[in-house]
């Protein structure tokens, strides 16, 4: 029987491991010869010893080198097996912990490491060909999923950076990858990563109009996707707040591009995420456009705070981001670099609560709506309070300012709608002067006497019977006098 078909069998793969030398055996030949018989098996291999067949496969010298051949030199089976395969295994070293299946005696993952670095120009390579082949699906999703382990990982990085941008750079590829489903979530990853890289981002904004617009349309996509794309979410917000962030023009541009095209409401879903990176990434985001529209101007500004659910996203997310506890440390997790940080919490919350602040300060400035849409969210006068009254806590950011003005508006904001709620008590339980109707009867709608402005009359009919028959023509000189 084949042992490619032989292989598919999770039992089979199980029971080979245990034979003595198999493993050995089939990386020797995927070593010795540039061909696919021994990388297919490998491959299924790797579902069944995870990272030991990993570490054995990368141990063995002049393997990856030969199958990073085989990945470049065309867009048929053999090809895509070989991406695969490379794709899996770089993922698999990349895991943290070794686990149940991780690797045996003797076998150090670190030289697997270190053969991998070696080959990273080689493997690259073959990524970003596959990266190019948009007519050949089967090696696509691979590539992508290849060249992001290449950029994940602190020892493959540079080099797989410098193979990717170098012509034809792979950007407008995965630009449009980011618009198919099958292949969103890595291809969001690589050009997340590439981001954080100045080589990257500058690479990214030469193609700003494309770049921007491709992040705006997926952050809608995967904001109407729910929580179906988590990762591709974070990932998408997290390029965004590299190629922004800080650079004022890129902020505009992808500003103008935002409030036409809805993206701001799906801004607003992101924040409201229950994990704590995209809140952060969203928040970072939030503040930058914020600043942007106040520097476009008065008109600018109030479009950006009336969009649907942003003011009320930003202000539940400051009261959220209050209420975590921040004296023990945390796991942090961003999903967008898949990176597990240790940090106390003040550390991942106090710039996320800082962005907020400050954006919801900019936001709350464009008029009395914006502070009134807030007014009634729970907890959150508490969280502003306790940000603008310990400023020794915020030294890092200019939140305990913006704080306090916030404040100030929302408590304005409540006053005058408690006023108003007086005010319009008041106008129901007035009466006709001279029939006594009332004004929450159903039809009723008095209108004040135009010469004193004090009495009110349901009809005009009314008006003259009191200002001919009542006192009222005595009355009307006085009472506007006082």
């Amino acid at each position: 029987m084949d042992l490619n078909r032989l292989m598919t069998c999770k039992e089979v793969c199980a029971a080979a491991l245990q034979v003595p030398r198999f493993l050995d055996a089939l990386c020797e030949a995927a070593a010795r010869y540039d061909g696919c018989d021994s990388l297919t098996p490998l491959h299924q291999l790797l579902d069944s010893g995870g990272l030991r067949v990993a570490v054995r496969a990368a141990r063995e010298p002049g393997l990856l080198h030969a199958a990073a051949r085989v990945a470049g030199g065309g867009a048929g089976p053999k090809a895509g097996a070989a991406l695969g395969f490379l794709a899996a295994l770089l993922q698999e070293l990349g895991r943290v912990g070794a686990g149940p299946t991780g690797p045996a005696d003797g076998e150090d993952p670190q030289v697997a490491r270190e053969n991998v670095e070696a080959a990273t120009p080689a493997i690259a390579d073959a990524a970003a060909r596959g990266v190019l082949r948009l007519e050949s699906p089967e090696c696509v999703r691979s590539s992508v999923v290849l060249l992001e382990a290449l950029l994940r990982a602190d020892g493959t990085r540079p080099a797989a950076a410098l193979v990717a941008l170098a012509a034809p750079p792979v950007v407008p590829s995965l630009l449009r990858l980011m618009m198919h489903p099958d292949s969103l979530e890595p291809a969001a990853g690589c050009i997340a990563l590439l981001s954080r890289l100045e080589p990257g981002r500058a690479e990214l904004m030469k193609t700003r109009p494309a770049t921007l617009t491709t992040l705006a349309a997926t952050l809608r996509r995967t904001a109407a996707a729910g929580d179906s794309t988590p990762r591709a979410a974070a990932c998408v917000v997290r390029a965004v707040v590299e190629l922004i962030q800080g650079d004022k023009a890129a902020a505009a541009a992808f500003l103008d591009i935002a409030l036409p095209g809805s993206v701001l409401p799906a801004l607003a879903h992101h924040m409201l995420n229950p994990d704590g990176s995209m809140c952060h990434g969203a928040a970072a985001v939030a503040a930058a456009l914020a600043e942007a529209a106040e520097a476009a101007g008065p008109q600018r500004l109030a479009a950006v705070a009336a969009a649907p659910g942003l003011l009320a996203a930003v202000a539940a997310a400051i009261v959220r981001a209050m209420m975590s506890p921040v004296s023990a440390p945390s796991q942090v997790r961003f999903h967008a670099l898949d990176e597990m940080l240790t940090m106390d919490c003040d550390e991942a919350i106090m710039p996320t609560v800082g962005d907020l602040v400050e954006c919801l300060d900019r936001l709350t400035a464009a008029g009395a709506a914006a502070a009134e849409s807030i007014v009634g969210v729970e907890g959150l006068e508490a969280a502003l309070t306790a940000v603008a009254a310990n400023p020794a806590a915020w030294a890092r950011m200019d939140a305990t300012a913006a704080a306090a003005r916030v404040l100030r508006r929302l408590r304005g904001a409540a006053a005058e709608a408690a006023a108003g709620e007086v005010r319009g008590q008041a106008v129901l339980s007035a009466v006709c002067a001279t029939c006594g109707r009332m004004q929450a009867e159903e039809g009723v709608r008095l209108r004040l006497c135009r010469g004193c402005g004090a009495v009110r009359y349901c009809s005009e009919a009314c008006a003259r019977k009191d200002w001919v028959e009542g006192s009222h023509k005595q009355a009307c000189k006085p009472l506007k006098k006082s």
